[in-house]
C-alpha cells in the first residue's frame, strides 16, 4: 500500500497491540472519494 502508512501501522502496533492494528487496516481500505466521503470498497 502506502509505505508511510505501513510504518505508521507498525508504530502503533507496537504501542497499541493487534487490536487497534486491525482497526486502523479497517479504515486504511476505505476509499477516499474527491468529495472526501469514505465509502466501502
Amino acid at each position: 500500500m502506502y509505505e508511510w502508512l505501513d510504518k505508521i501501522i507498525e508504530e502503533q502496533a507496537r504501542i497499541n497491540g493487534p487490536y487497534l492494528t486491525q482497526l486502523i487496516r479497517d479504515v486504511a481500505e476505505l476509499d477516499i472519494t474527491e468529495d472526501d466521503e469514505l465509502v466501502m470498497s
